[in-house]
């Protein structure tokens, strides 16, 4: 059997339709046997290598979380003990050893060498090529069972069963972990350790806080920050985001049916029951909720707001919203937090991440020629008005120009500059929405006329 194209078209076959094997996040652990061990380093080097670029083989990739070898299919070769010594004598030698050494870290690997003792292989193997491509090799260790039994383990306390359960036990934990926190917080946060301490201390006395302040300011990345860190502290958890957007708030209460009541809605069933039991959940269980972005008091009233009012559980709701009105029928003035912007450092803090540093593979502004852009930099972020979204938009709009030779590259930005000033001046900042709309019209108008459109069908 030739393992190359064996592995080649494993590794197309796992990711079909239907099969979607280490798709959808879902993580992958490789439990091999002999040849399995190679067909599965197969897979992982042809997907690497000869299909970079496609999406669904690099979700594989990426959710590959370990390998669990139950036994090898050659002794190896002596070289890998002779390496280091060699290492130090020839640049070639030490690119092998520097290979090797760096590959062991990238995957959890459980290895048990018999039943009876376990021992953790903490060394590689570099092997002929033939060896790897070809059964049959006269350094093959036969094993003396078949290659299903073979991976049976002898009782429930088996070393190798044991090593392996554990290590599928911590890859489920870091999953579940990672599909309780909401995404969608920026690549930085600043500004929010003070804001996340006030919101901690006011929800151990409150059932209810609101988050207000001006779109693009802050308040839905500090409700999600504290919906990730403290979630695991109650009983059940529901993030409603973007509220306001929607006019049927039927997917909303949905989705608090799910979450909090583990049970899914049925069209043909009376809704005001279904609310009810939304409204039993918050008051008899420990709930954490946060409503994004609320529009009106219709929402909250929808949403089932009262009930925390009038729970004894211990559930917590966290409101955003722009117009604090919205929530003085459910709350006192001192149960809301006034989200303001950034100041001049964390402003700055904040551009240079999205300006100068690399990201998404985006060219990076060296540190030596940072100087030059500083004082456009200082007027851009004053023109932004502490807005971090402003901040964000603007930072990888003038990114995307890095390319750009050093003096081509500084017009870019003293143009996005005047243009921020003229629609200072021209708008006046009449509502907080103009202006956040001042700062994102410079990257709308550099998209095409076909993006444009899809922007404002989106808006």
């Amino acid at each position: 059997m030739d393992l190359h194209p064996f592995g080649e078209t494993l590794v197309q076959e796992m990711v079909f339709s239907g099969v979607d094997i280490g798709q959808h996040g879902c993580p992958v652990v490789f439990v091999c046997h002999c040849l399995g061990g190679l067909i599965a380093k197969e897979i992982v080097v042809l997907g690497h290598e000869r299909f970079k670029g496609d999406k669904r083989i690099e979700k594989l990739l990426k959710n590959i979380k370990a390998f669990v070898f139950y036994a090898t299919p050659h002794g190896g070769s002596d070289l890998v003990k002779m390496n280091p010594d060699l290492a130090r004598l020839n640049s070639t030698f030490e690119a092998i050893q520097r290979k090797v050494y760096n590959n062991k870290c990238k995957f959890r690997v459980v290895a048990a060498a018999h039943e009876t003792s376990s021992k953790w292989f903490s060394s590689s193997m570099i092997v002929e090529e033939h060896s790897v491509r070809c059964a049959g090799f006269d350094r093959v260790i036969h094993v003396a069972a078949d290659h299903f039994n073979v991976c049976k383990p002898e009782t429930v306390r088996s070393t190798s069963f044991l090593h392996l359960t554990g290590c599928i036990e911590e890859v489920v934990a870091e999953y579940r972990s990672n599909q309780d926190k909401i995404s969608g917080l920026p690549s930085l946060v600043v500004g929010v350790d003070a804001k996340l301490v006030e919101l901690r201390e006011k929800l151990k006395e409150r059932p209810i806080v609101g988050l207000v302040g001006m779109g693009g300011v802050g308040k839905t990345t500090l409700s999600k920050a504290l919906f990730n860190t403290e979630r695991r502290n109650y009983d059940k958890c529901c993030y409603l985001e973007n509220v306001k957007s929607h006019s049927n708030l039927v997917i909303f209460q949905k989705q608090l049916l799910r979450g909090l009541c583990d049970e899914s809605w049925n069209e043909n069933e009376d809704p005001k029951e279904y609310l009810q039991k939304i409204r039993l959940c918050i008051q008899t269980k420990k709930v954490l909720v946060v409503i994004d972005d609320v529009g009106s008091e219709k929402n909250l009233k929808a949403l089932q707001v009262e009930a925390f009012q009038h729970g004894s559980g211990g559930s917590r709701l966290i409101v955003t919203c722009r117009n604090k009105a919205i929530l003085s029928d459910y709350m006192l003035e001192l149960d809301k937090i006034e989200v303001d912007v950034l100041d001049k450092e964390q402003s700055m803090e904040l551009f240079r991440h999205y300006a100068f540093h690399l990201f998404n593979d985006v060219h990076e502004i060296g540190s030596e020629e940072r100087d030059k852009f500083e004082d456009e930099a200082v007027n851009i972020v004053h023109a932004c008005g502490g807005l971090p979204l402003s901040i964000e938009v603007i930072g990888q709009h003038l990114r995307k120009r890095n390319h750009l030779c050093g003096e081509e590259r500084l017009d870019v930005w003293k143009e996005a500059l005047r243009r921020l000033k003229e629609a200072i001046s021209l708008e006046g900042y009449s509502n907080d929405d103009e202006k956040l709309w001042s700062t994102l019209r410079i990257s709308y108008d550099d998209l095409g006329d076909l993006e444009k459109c899809l922007f404002l069908d989106f808006a």
